[in-house]
């Protein structure tokens, strides 16, 4: 049986801490401490507004089984984590050293 999966790669500048939510219905940044991530970007496109959904995720979400996310690859001096939600999952970013720095995490979504 062959496993079909959507594959999202997110870079950013972070300095600070947050996480972003993934639902069916939406994706968007929570901050929480220092300042929001710069140079953003969502599959390969600049996601300008963190609050938004990214352009697409809506024409795909709804055939992919969020709570078997993963992440396969991640690069940055700090935390990457993702986290099951009842609704989907969250994936946190933390650049607590001082300073910011590039993060950038592919993730993989089996589809349902």
């Amino acid at each position: 049986m062959e496993v079909r999966l959507q594959v999202i790669r997110i870079t950013a500048r972070v300095d600070g801490s947050g996480h972003i939510v993934f639902t069916r219905g939406a994706v968007h940044y929570v901050h929480k401490h220092w300042e929001p991530p710069t140079n953003v970007t969502f599959d390969g496109k600049p996601w300008t507004d963190l609050k938004k959904t990214p352009e697409g995720w809506k024409d795909y979400s709804a055939r992919l089984d969020l709570g078997k996310a993963w992440i396969v690859e991640r690069k940055g001096r700090d935390t990457i984590a993702l986290e099951t939600t009842p609704d989907g999952f969250s994936l946190y970013l933390c650049d607590s050293p001082e300073g910011s720095s590039d993060y950038e995490v592919t993730l993989a979504i089996p589809e349902r």
